[in-house]
């Protein structure tokens, strides 16, 4: 049995359904885990010598809470496409570098800012449009995979010119930003003028004469 290997290193068990996790704890030597359908992270908090645990597919009710008892020696943790979209647990892995939390249903990545340590971050096919400037203080040239993303394309090319990381993502998948119809817009036009107009149309192209400093404001 596997789990009476107590000098083994490194172990890869995948598409092996449920099992009784609990003979885990034995592999005191343990410094690289991966797994599908692990459902006990609680158990890593019993392997003093882990630095690599990588999971895919592993959701399971008491997810989150288990999260909160990781290792904090922890150097790379993967817990993609299981159901998490919450992010404070990080707190707990100060040597974190390598993360994946891919997920087709994460929708915001708003509570991985604080976590600007990473060398590696993976967010391939999530679900998300905008990465509500998450990445905006970076500065440690973070590789942030976001291959199979709906991603504006706006928002593309602001990750791009942020110096403080590096996106994987190929430029002809992005989705072009959506074009407004029949809203309340409001123009300010500087320096001409400092008249505010309201005008009710069908937005459809917006053309800046030259010199002329125009913001657009939508309102309620």
């Amino acid at each position: 049995p596997i789990f009476t290997l107590s000098n083994l290193t490194e172990l890869y068990l995948y598409n092996v359904g449920d099992s009784d996790w609990a003979p885990l704890i034995n592999l005191t030597n343990l410094r690289v885990f991966e797994a599908s359908n692990f459902r006990a992270l609680s158990l890593l908090s019993e392997l003093p010598n882990l630095e690599r645990a990588w999971f895919t597919q592993s959701h399971y009710a008491s997810i989150i809470e288990d999260l909160t008892l990781l290792p904090t020696q922890l150097t790379a943790f993967g817990i993609g496409y299981s159901g998490v979209y919450e992010f404070d647990w990080l707190s707990r892995l100060p040597q974190l570098k390598e993360l994946s939390v891919a997920d087709e249903g994460l929708t915001s990545v708003a509570g991985l800012a604080p976590y600007d340590q990473l060398d590696y971050l993976n967010l391939a096919y999530s679900n998300l449009s905008t990465t509500d400037g998450a990445f905006d203080s970076w500065t440690a040239g973070t590789l942030i995979e976001l291959t199979g993303n709906p991603l504006l394309c706006s928002e593309v090319a602001n990750l791009r010119s942020n110096p403080g990381i590096v996106i994987s993502f190929p430029d002809a998948q992005c989705i072009d930003d959506p074009v407004w119809e029949n809203d309340i817009v409001t123009i300010n036009v500087s320096p001409i003028s400092e008249t505010s107009y309201q005008i009710d149309l069908a937005l459809t192209e917006v053309t800046l004469v030259e010199g002329i400093d125009a913001t657009l404001v939508a309102t309620d």
